[in-house]
């Protein structure tokens, strides 16, 4: 390496140095002044012949333009339909909830390894849960349920309408654009609200408080521990999408009975809560495999395939369904309430919006809310002249007169 680090250079050295004996005709014109080389040197040539720069300029004038295409990113505008069922989703949602959160609350400790063969049923556990926390534990958890549902439902039932209307301009008003929307919502909604419902299902377990079931699940698992069973929450898209596809299918079915008009409230119950029950029952085993993985004992349930064997070889098969019972006692009625509310709401909240029907309300109640603020003002005043009238008598003074 050192010899040739030395012998480089010199070598350059002897090459600049030696004289050409021949010089070659390129080489010639390479040398030669600007103007000779230019002199030789025709332009451009088409067809065997010069274009010269006029030539030239209309050439590449003939040639066609390539115009890029401009890209634009716009934001998708909220319009008056996809606001209304983001409200009437949250509003539904946290209607139902509320509800049937003991029955949230019962499923839940059934499903829990602690309670697996103890022979305990809905109304016993029930009976447990008040004599040990009380009736108010019948209700654990709901305050961050309504906290939760509310962004879920919201999200889930705009995601659901905006794919909806998005693919069935691809796709057509069909079962396979039914059932990749509510894929769509159902994975935006989880994903998003996926460490709520781990907080709420390790407070209904334990009994303790927001901030300390959240800080148990950090000190345990670290962040992700949020989000255990977010894989079975996935796996659980597909019980929304059948519930879907039989929902729109039975509401055609009823629409068409019904002489092309709405659905009616109980119409809407019934739809609602059958597709609900079979899509359930079709695909509940995630939901056991959801409930143990987010337990605190939950290390032993690290995958969804890996949860379902263990559960299947500890527990038989009907460890995979413990908790069905009340769990159907809770779905069916809560999303029948919730389509119901929903279906109804969107459909009359445009008109309401459109019409502006809130504003004799509000200004009834902006000239209630003055009447009363000056009957307020006028009884203080009142009272303050008192005083000042009893001041001025025990100083033989009249403050009214000054």
């Amino acid at each position: 390496m050192k010899s040739i680090r030395v012998w480089f250079p010199i070598a350059l050295a002897m090459l600049a140095s030696a004289p050409s004996a021949e010089v070659s005709a390129d080489t010639a014109a390479l040398r030669a002044p600007p103007n000779a080389f230019l002199g030789t040197f025709s332009g451009p040539t088409f067809n065997g012949s010069p274009l010269g720069h006029d030539g030239l300029a209309a050439l590449l004038h003939k040639m066609p333009k390539v115009e890029l295409p401009n890209f634009q990113l716009t934001l998708p505008k909220l319009s008056t339909a996809s606001v209304c069922n983001m409200a009437a989703g949250g509003i539904a949602g946290a209607f139902a909830t509320a509800i049937t959160c003991p029955l949230e609350v019962i499923k839940t400790q059934l499903q829990a390894r602690a309670n697996v063969g103890s022979g305990l049923h809905s109304l016993s556990m029930a009976s447990k849960i008040i004599a040990e926390r009380g009736p108010k534990g019948l209700y654990r958890g709901l305050s961050l349920s309504l906290v939760g549902i509310i962004p879920t439902r919201s999200c889930y039932f705009w995601a659901y309408g905006a794919s909806k209307t998005a693919l069935t301009g691809v796709l057509g008003d069909c079962p396979v654009t039914h059932m990749l929307s509510a894929v769509a919502a159902g994975g935006l909604s989880s994903t998003v609200t996926c460490p709520l419902w781990v907080v709420k299902t390790r407070m209904q377990l334990q009994g303790t408080s927001l901030v300390d079931s959240t800080k148990g699940i950090v000190a345990q698992n670290g962040v992700k521990g949020l989000y255990r069973g977010l894989k079975a929450s996935y796996w659980g898209l597909s019980e929304g999408a059948l519930q879907f596809l039989l929902y729109e299918k039975v509401k055609t079915a009823m629409k068409e009975a019904n002489n092309g008009e709405d659905l009616t409230t109980w119409q809407y119950l019934i739809a609602a809560g059958g597709t609900k029950g079979v899509a359930s029952i079709l695909t509940y085993p995630h939901e056991v495999v959801r409930t143990r993985m987010r337990e605190a004992a939950g290390s032993r349930y690290q995958s969804m395939l890996q949860s379902i064997t263990l559960i299947a070889k500890e527990e038989g098969r009907k460890g995979l369904y413990s908790g069905l019972g009340p769990h159907l006692m809770r779905v069916v009625p809560n999303t029948a309430l919730m389509f119901m509310s929903f279906e109804l709401l969107s459909r009359h909240l445009p008109t309401i919006l459109e019409e502006r029907a809130w504003e004799p309300h509000v200004d009834n109640l902006q000239r209630v809310a003055a009447v009363r603020m000056a009957h307020l003002q006028n009884s203080l005043l009142q009272n303050s002249l008192a005083k000042f009238d009893k001041l001025g008598d025990g100083a033989g003074m009249n403050f009214r007169a000054v």
